[in-house]
């Protein structure tokens, strides 16, 4: 009778690998599904809130990267809330100005930034120069957090490797056939890898070690700084001091073309965003519901998803992302389902200028694709009986 798995929590205490190994077992339906009450359904859906909490972008979008690669999502899975994935880059970099974040957490964000951004670089080559920046930086940073440098390669695969849940790797009896290999799905490698930099890098992130003397300050929190001026040149190598980094301008526009970039990846793989209008007002440090990524990721015109257009700047989307409105918690949320819908239709007729009847079609779209979502994702004799 369970039909699906809802992970909420602190993304910036609580990573979603602590929960993708058992999440991916649950899903795997690998026992015996026969019950007094029927057959078990197979592949329940999965929800996990991600990017919606944080202090830094990149933070935010590679939590949601993370729910949906280590958690193996499929289609008809959710995120929830999404922020990262949709807000207006530049407004968040007037307003942020400064983040404080572990070097650590600064490391991942650089390497799994540039990862994105060898991708992006073949398509758009504006971005050629950004990666040469960002490969400098990987090189400085990872000299602090390890001691050492270490090429984007080998942190991205060790970033990687953190899908695999590193209790069960040593039981051996215990990861024989399928449930094994979803408890651990780079068994194989690790096991003829035993001495691969990434392998190395990935016991250093479970076991990290604080020796001053050696350079390595795993848990050093550091100030990165945003400059959302074009043209105001800096040197983005270095800050006011060792511990300080700074963002370009070039690097938000990688940003922007990153977001544009999953929204497709994931249209294309069938996930679903749950967005929560109100709820995000309150959390996500919105002044507007004009500001929610919702008229982003399903604009109410689709010629704003032309190339080069309002909501498709770098021609990298191919279409709308399903989104479905949801309360978040209607307990201490002054709202309904049906409030989310009309303050969502009112905000597009006056904060964007879309007429009363396109308004109206878009929004009984997004009700539709919400209640169709709901019941693919319930028993059938629930709505039989």
């Amino acid at each position: 009778m369970v039909r699906g798995y809802d992970v909420a929590g602190d993304e910036n205490c609580l990573p979603v690998e602590i929960f993708a190994p058992a999440l991916r077992v649950l899903r795997g339906a690998v026992h015996n599904t026969d019950g007094m009450f029927g057959s078990r359904i197979r592949q329940p859906f999965l929800t996990v809130h991600a990017g919606e909490d944080f202090s830094h972008l990149l933070s935010g979008l590679r939590a949601i990267d993370e729910a949906v690669e280590f958690c193996e999502f499929k289609e008809g899975d959710r995120i929830g809330h999404a922020l990262a994935l949709g807000l207006n880059v530049s407004t968040w970099a007037k307003r942020q100005r400064r983040t404080y974040l572990t070097a650590t957490e600064h490391l991942d964000n650089l390497v799994w930034c540039y990862h994105q951004a060898v991708g992006l670089s073949q398509i758009i080559g504006e971005f050629h120069g950004v990666l040469a920046l960002l490969y400098s930086k990987i090189q400085r940073w990872s000299n602090v957090v390890y001691g050492q440098s270490h090429t984007p390669r080998d942190l991205y695969k060790a970033w990687h490797l953190r899908r695999n849940c590193p209790l069960r790797l040593k039981e051996t009896s215990s990861l024989a056939g399928p449930e094994g290999l979803l408890w651990v799905p780079d068994r194989r490698w690790l096991e003829s890898h035993p001495v691969d930099s990434a392998k190395k890098l990935w016991d250093k992130y479970l076991r990290p070690v604080k020796v001053k003397d050696q350079g390595l300050y795993v848990n050093r929190v550091i100030t990165v700084t945003v400059d959302s001026d074009k043209n105001h040149n800096m040197n983005v190598l270095s800050g006011e001091s060792e511990w300080e980094d700074r963002v370009s301008p070039a690097e938000l526009n990688l940003w922007e073309a990153i977001q544009d970039l999953l929204i497709d990846r994931y249209n294309q793989r069938g996930i679903v965003i749950e967005a929560c209008p109100t709820s995000n007002l309150y959390i996500g440090r919105f002044h507007h519901y004009r500001e929610h990524p919702v008229f982003r990721w399903s604009p109410p015109k689709t010629e704003w998803l032309s190339p080069g257009e309002r909501f498709n700047r770098f021609g990298l989307r191919n279409g709308c992302i399903k989104v479905c409105l949801n309360t978040d918690d209607s307990g201490l949320m002054p709202t309904t389902i049906a409030n989310e819908h009309r303050i969502i239709e009112m905000t597009a007729r006056e904060d964007y200028d879309v007429g009363a009847r396109d308004a109206e079609l878009w929004i009984d779209q997004i009700r539709q694709d919400g209640v169709k979502i709901f019941q693919d994702s319930h028993l059938q004799w629930v709505f039989e009986n």
